[in-house]
């Protein structure tokens, strides 16, 4: 004999996943553009082709990309900390690192356009590495000030109790 089991109930759909929390989703962008502006730093910033090869010169070459490394560093790390810990000074911290890297980054991208010449035998043309650089650095500092603003407005004020 079998046991007597209770109906089955009618079939559900599961509940929705949970939404993404803005935060969180900005302060990963923010973390990927502060990397990209590390890793810009050692890619070739111009690359010059000439009858007898081709030559790349990378950030560090020209001495910019010393401090476009050291800013992205300090961008990932910050941003890393605050995405970590929801932490909004953090992002603030970060997302201002990274201004130091993409203004550097740009002035460098500005200043490359008098080298870039094309002359018999000589070309050059700017590299990987600087796009990457402005690129990275842009996208670090509006997601970081986008996850600052988004961690601090999940924050929840601070609650006073009155002293008796």
């Amino acid at each position: 004999m079998q046991p007597m089991t209770s109906p089955t109930p009618p079939w559900q759909p599961p509940p929705p996943p949970p939404a993404a929390d803005p935060a969180r989703v900005a302060g990963i962008f923010a973390v990927i553009g502060g990397v990209l502006l590390l890793v810009g730093s050692f890619l070739p910033w111009v690359t010059a082709t000439t009858i007898f090869g081709q030559l790349s010169i990378n950030g560090f070459d020209g001495g910019d990309g010393k401090i476009t490394a050291a800013a992205g560093a300090a961008a990932a790390g910050f941003l890393l900390h605050g995405l970590l810990g929801r932490n909004w000074s953090s992002y603030l911290i970060g997302a201002l690192a990274a201004v130091v890297g993409v203004l550097v980054a740009g002035y460098d991208f500005n200043n490359l356009s008098d080298l870039l010449v094309s002359e018999d035998g000589f070309s050059a043309s700017r590299g990987v590495g600087i796009y990457a650089c402005c690129g990275g650095g842009l996208l670090a500092v509006v997601a970081g000030f986008t996850a600052m603003t988004r961690a601090k407005l999940a924050t929840p004020p601070p609650t006073y109790t009155p002293v008796s």
